[in-house]
């Protein structure tokens, strides 16, 4: 074997090593941080309509032993109007065994001083706000819904919001 055909050999395998090292790295960067569940939703036109129930589904596939902590995650532009989102989360279990939860959070969406919460990154800003945590007694499919309620709103819609997430967490 030649010089120039071991030298490209050498360059196919670091290419190749290389390629697999950076996806490797990618897919693990885009897990959340013990994060078991997360869901995000798009809205149509940056535009949260009150009728707008943002629906997810999850599998536990065991009950977990402790409480697992919930939470909502909101990508919205940096200019929204809005200080604070008021939504309704409501929890079912589909198998019926459990009484559905329903409870009203507040999402901080800009501080004391008008800034956002979250992480800015160019027209896009991402908030995320843990919740309680939940004792998910049943394993089983469990069905999530989060409404928005700020009523005083025009039409009661929201403008610039992007996606609601939720998520579960250890």
């Amino acid at each position: 074997m030649d010089l120039s055909a071991k030298n490209t050999n050498f360059f196919k395998h670091f290419f190749y090593n290389t390629f697999i090292c950076f996806a490797f790295c990618v897919a693990l960067s885009a897990c959340g941080k013990g994060k078991t569940f997360e869901k995000y939703n798009g809205l149509p036109a940056l535009t949260w309509k009150q009728e707008n129930v943002c629906k997810y589904t999850f599998n536990l596939a065991e009950p977990p032993k402790n409480p697992l902590k919930m939470g909502i995650g909101l990508r919205v532009v940096p200019s929204i109007a809005h200080k604070a989102i008021h939504v309704q989360l409501t929890i079912k279990s589909k198998n019926g065994k459990e009484q559905p939860f329903s409870k009203k959070f507040e999402i901080q969406i800009k501080d004391e001083n008008d800034k956002i919460k979250g992480g800015v990154m160019g027209d896009l800003a991402d908030v995320e706000q843990t919740l309680e945590a939940f004792p998910f007694k049943d394993k089983g499919e469990y069905e999530v819904e989060i409404q928005h309620l700020n009523a005083s709103t025009q039409d009661q819609k929201i403008l610039g919001v992007m996606e609601v997430g939720f998520f579960v967490m250890e």
